[in-house]
């Protein structure tokens, strides 16, 4: 199994047309290795499932804009962060969703939904994004598999709720992906990143 990751790109701050954002933690080299580790023990032992291939992050917040200047929603984000602090989060052994036959590592969520909340409050009031196009991904966790076989999913659960994992990462930034549907971009490009206060 290969590992694909978000394309990069150059910012393009004066991008318009029909876009879709993601706003992500991004997980240090040392715990994206690790959580791969699992992804591919997962494919080994189980097979096939969603999401097996992508890097390993944190979701917090989906919008989407079609007038508004990417350089805006940046210099906004930015002002937002300027005074936000560095936080740890702690990972914490394995969960699941089983409406979305979904394990994934359990993450600490204080501080993270705090994060997202802002965020919410800053692409509507500032960046004057529509409340319906804007979301905060709820219970903050890193995925390892998804829409997982029917058939298998207690077995892969039965697997996954016993094994022990624990780490304390700091979180010192945000990565912003796009999908620009006006020029029929078919996957996410991380177009910059938002450091936060040390």
């Amino acid at each position: 199994m290969t590992t694909s990751k978000y394309r990069n790109e150059s910012p393009n701050l004066q991008v318009e047309g029909i876009r879709d954002y993601k706003i992500n933690i991004s997980l240090p080299d040392t715990v994206i290795r690790e959580v791969q580790k699992f992804k591919e023990e997962f494919y080994n032992q189980f097979g096939t499932a969603k999401y097996l291939s992508s890097e390993a992050h944190i979701s917090l917040n989906l919008f989407r804009v079609e007038s508004i200047p990417e350089i805006t929603i940046k210099k906004e984000l930015e002002q937002l962060i300027s005074d936000w602090k560095e936080f740890d989060v702690l990972i914490s052994d394995f969960g699941q969703f089983s409406n979305s036959r979904t394990i994934f590592l359990n993450t600490s969520t204080g501080d993270i939904i705090n994060l997202q909340n802002h965020i919410r409050t800053v692409l509507r009031q500032r960046v004057k994004v529509a409340k319906k196009y804007t979301q905060a991904l709820s219970k903050p966790h890193i995925t390892i598999a998804s829409d997982i076989n029917k058939d298998q999913f207690d077995n892969c659960w039965n697997y996954y709720k016993v094994k022990k994992y624990t780490h304390n990462l700091v979180v010192n930034k945000i990565s912003v992906f796009r999908v620009n549907h006006s020029l029929n971009e078919a996957w996410p490009k991380k177009v910059f990143d938002v450091l936060l206060k040390q």
